[in-house]
């Protein structure tokens, strides 16, 4: 596991009312998740491969990681794996066929993002950490000027990038269609940033195999597809329909659709309401699943 030793991470305030920050074990995890993450883009040689590591992505071993920071590999998997839940993170242990893992944490642009000028920079161009000008001995009366117009402006543009994220947070990605209309199918959204669910989505996910997926992006599809009139007992109907299906193929973790995928545009619950209107049959999840095994191998033959 590779260690990242220089720089630094930004930490959000909202962390303090999260329930990470109550277990010290779990938040000590989380803070070395994020220390260990690559911040930008590169290219990673290992065991003979050549694996292109993205932004807020790391290489995860349990054993190295577990080791390094003190911690039982049950303990380290089982919080990795609430974090997964939580919508935290995604934990990706298929691509490379178990041989390593990749953690990618999500909203990491949102909470990352390098674009904003470093200390040491806003320290060159005459502002201090705490956010004020400093006078600093021979520079002119332009510089300090200069200096004070581009924090003016930095501050201004952090609050619009704030007011900007806070409407983000309340629509969904790229989905019109499930935006939060304020109806019963709504979440809403806690000060420590997580989401209340409404008590049907709630069933139906715990009764999803694996709470497979991230939970908010599956709400989302969810809402989308309670509001084009698709009824509750005809999803609870397909999602144990298909849990069933899972149960009697012994189908693993890693194979099981994400939840998110089930309620979307494709409309794969269809496939478990015998129903023939949707463009997804059993033929079509069948070619799904080798389709998937096959990006796996061809992935792994292509470093070999």
């Amino acid at each position: 596991m590779e260690v990242i030793s220089n720089g630094w991470i930004k930490l959000h305030r909202e962390l303090l009312d999260h329930w990470v920050y109550d277990d010290p074990e779990k938040l000590k995890i989380w803070i070395t998740l994020l220390s260990k993450a690559s911040h930008k883009k590169r290219k990673v040689p290992i065991n003979y491969q050549v694996i292109d590591i993205q932004p807020g992505e790391l290489i995860f071993g349990t054993i190295k990681f577990a080791e390094a920071i003190g911690v039982s590999r049950d303990k380290l998997y089982k919080t990795v794996k609430m974090f997964e839940k939580d919508g935290m993170i995604e934990y990706d242990t298929t691509t490379y066929k178990n041989k390593f893992s990749i953690i990618r944490i999500l909203n990491w642009e949102k909470y990352q993002n390098q674009k904003g000028k470093s200390p040491s920079y806003q320290q060159k161009e005459g502002i201090d950490q705490k956010g004020s000008i400093r006078g600093s001995e021979g520079g002119s009366k332009e510089d300090k000027r200069r200096a004070e117009g581009e924090h003016t402006e930095s501050k201004t543009n952090k609050n619009v990038k704030n007011v900007k994220n806070v409407k983000e947070n309340s629509s969904s990605e790229n989905d019109s269609d499930t935006q939060s209309g304020g109806d019963e199918f709504s979440a809403t959204k806690k000060e420590n940033g997580h989401y209340d669910y409404p008590e049907e989505f709630e069933r139906i996910y715990n009764l999803y195999p694996y709470q497979r997926g991230n939970k908010l992006a599956g709400w989302r599809k969810w809402a989308a597809t309670r509001r084009r009139g698709v009824s509750e007992e005809d999803l609870i109907k397909a999602v144990k329909a298909y849990a069933a299906k899972c149960k009697r193929e012994g189908t693993e973790e890693q194979w099981v659709m994400h939840i998110k995928k089930f309620f979307g545009p494709d409309r794969y619950y269809e496939t478990y309401l015998n129903k023939n209107s949707g463009p997804v049959g059993e033929d079509k999840e069948k070619e799904r699943l080798n389709a998937a095994k096959k990006r796996l191998e061809e992935r792994a033959a292509k470093y070999e």
